[in-house]
């Protein structure tokens, strides 16, 4: 099978929720899966500590100088290889045969022939597992108490063969033998030990005993302290009956749990697991199917366990084929999403770029509105100021000129007309009212524009400043020109009009400033409107 992914990989989606405890609500099966990913997840963690484990076996091994301590110690080793590490096991295998020839005990020979024909059971060598177990001694096997294991051993070899060979009337041979045999063992086994209850579960789920073999197998259970090992075991025969009532979600709560134990003690025996693969495929768990069926041909591959190997090979492709489909439309999904993310993002950058021009224009337009509001509220101020001051100053002029004809009628009275004449010949009375006027929009401007000399003088060079000596509240002509300009009286002819001066006059005068401007002719008279 093509590997794609190491096992850290492929379950890193599938575990996400084995870092909390299985809520209580779910079901049997959702909690003995979630149990298993938390497994799954210290495989390493517990393969380090099995790794401890036999390397003291292994240093007991090497200091033993008894042939018999050695065999003893060999055989813990090769029960422990048999499961985890099966080059070891052949090694080890071989050295207990050695170690039993040495010390000359025959049920020690026997013991170590049927250990090399397991070894040869895993790896499908079925004729050099029945080679080896034809070498034993019957009669010492018997009489040692070893006859359930020779028939246990014998019956497996029986069943493997007839699961391989093609020949229909060898495999009906086969099967004659492997039942013969299976009657044997149950007969020979002991009752207290896991193998009477896997033996006989075997049987009787054969014979559609389905339910008194669970109870079976429940009772011992609830009655005698199960070892892992005998669970790993146990739940598998037990996944078995549920899954031949055709319960499956009970099927593939107790295939997980044996899964699980079996990662527990640690047994590199993945049946359950592959069966809780097939079982999850039905549910359409299909990313956690294939992490369990990957898992498992890797452990079957690494373990040469012919038998789980072709249980995994039927469901292989289908389990691959649907993961890789589900891929592929994740892929599709997920260059869709990337598409309109692009998308959202592309309009959200146009939006931005947009909103940032109304942005712009909204603020130039707060500034116009703003600078608008401030003109208003100047020229409303000026209004104020100057429509008081206009009214004072007719009430003014009203009286003066009331004055004025007084004195006349007086001199009309007491003196002749050439007094009169004189008197309205002198240009004295005017001068005066056009003095208290000059005065009266001096101080009317400057209440309105209170730093109006120094403002125009800032934008004036040094050499060309003016009225910096007048009087507090008093201006001059050239500075009352730029007053009424600021006023918005452009036009010199009636600025000259006002001062009383000629239009060139007025003109120069413009002129005059504008050149000794610090920011140039053209500027001069817009930043004077800008003054406050």
């Amino acid at each position: 099978m093509k590997a794609r992914f190491t096992p850290l990989l492929i379950f890193a989606l599938c575990l996400v929720a084995a870092c909390a405890k299985a809520p209580d609500n779910l079901a049997g099966w959702q909690r003995e899966i979630a149990e298993l990913d938390r497994t799954i997840a210290r495989i390493d963690e517990i393969a380090l500590q099995e790794e401890s484990r036999l390397i003291e076996l292994r240093e007991r091994l090497s200091s033993a100088s008894d042939p018999e301590e050695k065999f003893l110690v060999c055989d813990a080793l090769l029960a422990d290889y048999l499961r985890y590490n099966l080059d070891s096991a052949f090694a080890y295998a071989h050295l207990k045969d050695t170690l039993a020839a040495l010390c000359g005990n025959r049920a020690y020979i026997n013991d170590a022939k049927l250990s090399l024909a397991r070894r040869y059971l895993i790896s499908g060598l079925y004729r050099d597992a029945l080679l080896e177990v034809q070498m034993a001694d019957t009669l010492t096997a018997f009489s040692s108490g070893s006859s359930a294991e020779y028939y246990q051993t014998l019956h497996s070899i029986y069943h493997g063969l007839a699961l391989t060979t093609k020949d229909k009337v060898l495999k009906d041979s086969y099967h004659a033998m492997e039942h013969k045999y299976q009657a044997l063992s149950r007969d020979a086994v002991r009752s207290d030990t896991k193998e009477y209850y896997t033996v006989n579960a075997g049987i009787m789920i054969e014979n559609g005993m389905t339910e008194e073999a669970r109870r079976m197998i429940e009772d011992y259970l609830s009655t005698s302290d199960a070892s892992v090992d005998d669970l790993a075991s146990l739940h598998y025969w037990i996944a078995k009956t549920y899954e031949a009532e055709g319960q499956t979600d009970k099927a593939l709560e107790y295939f997980a749990s044996s899964a699980r134990y079996h990662m527990l003690i640690p047994a590199k025996s993945p049946r359950a697991l592959v069966n809780t693969a097939r079982l999850m495929m039905g549910k359409k768990q299909v990313a956690k199917a294939y992490s369990y069926i990957t898992l498992a041909y890797k452990e079957a591959t690494e373990s040469d366990e012919t038998l789980c190997l072709s249980e995994i090979a039927p469901i292989l492709p289908e389990i691959t084929n649907e993961y890789d489909s589900i891929e592929k439309k994740s892929l599709a999904v997920l260059q869709a999403s990337v598409l309109i993310l692009l998308f959202l993002v592309t309009a959200a950058v146009l939006i931005l770029l947009i909103l940032r021009k109304y942005h712009r224009q909204i603020r130039t337009m707060n500034s116009s509105l703003e600078d608008s509001v401030s003109r208003l509220k100047e020229a409303n101020q000026i209004k104020d100021i100057c429509l008081g001051r206009y009214l004072s100053q007719f009430s003014s002029q009203v009286s003066s000129l009331e004055r004025y004809r007084s004195s006349l009628r007086v001199t009309a009275k007491s003196r002749d007309i050439n007094d009169i004449v004189q008197a309205l010949k002198s240009d004295d009375f005017i001068d005066n009212e056009r003095a208290l006027l000059y005065e009266e929009f001096d101080r009317t401007f400057l209440s309105a524009f209170p730093d109006f000399v120094n403002q125009i003088n800032s934008l004036l060079r040094e050499d060309a400043r003016i009225g910096q000596h007048l009087k507090e509240g008093r201006l001059n002509n050239e500075l009352r020109i730029f007053a009424l300009i600021r006023l918005g009286v452009s036009e010199s002819s009636k600025i000259a009009s006002f001062l009383k001066k000629s239009p060139s006059t007025v003109y120069n005068y413009r002129v005059k400033l504008r050149n000794a401007a610090l920011c140039g002719n053209d500027e001069f008279e817009k930043k004077l409107m800008e003054i406050n």
